[in-house]
């Protein structure tokens, strides 16, 4: 099997495009640009958040930028991760969550994210299987689901 290398980077300006390709090419949790727009989320807001916080991380291989991950300081939220369905299974997923995590538990003790707990919806099961790689991660199994993690806590429980 031929390994496929990335990048991770900070978003820069000229990634705003790309980071839109990849959120409306996603096959689960698909938004249009038009439902992105109506939920706040539109190039120049991206480009605000590129060009105001080090927040936003893209995955860059040999095809472009290829996935992204976005952290909200302000509530310790992971607010996003992406890949597009060319560069699925390779890593990319893990590799922007741990930026996200990362940056987070600079500046808080729990972090959290939501996601859809669905049988049939991966992302779920993504974050099902990287319980330990968050130290102390919980979960509330009603949808949508919110993911916990405790920073330097050895404890990994469901609520």
């Amino acid at each position: 099997m031929t390994a496929h290398p990335f990048t991770i980077r900070l978003a820069r300006a000229e990634d705003v495009g790309d980071i839109f390709n990849i959120r409306t090419a996603v096959r689960e949790n698909h938004l249009s640009m038009e439902q992105l727009a109506a939920r706040g989320i539109t190039p120049p807001r991206i480009l605000d958040v590129i060009n105001t916080a080090s927040c936003l991380w893209v995955a860059e291989d040999a095809n472009g930028i290829s996935g992204f991950s976005m952290a909200d300081n302000d509530s310790a939220c992971v607010y996003a991760l992406f890949v597009h369905p060319r560069a699925e299974g390779r890593g990319m997923g893990s590799a922007l969550l741990k930026m996200a995590e990362d940056y987070l538990f600079a500046d808080h003790a729990l972090i959290w994210l939501v996601t859809d707990d669905s049988a049939d919806v991966r992302s779920g099961g993504f974050y099902r299987g990287v319980p330990c790689r968050i130290p102390g991660m919980q979960k509330r199994r009603q949808e949508p689901v919110r993911i916990r993690g405790l920073k330097n806590s050895a404890v990994c429980r469901s609520l």
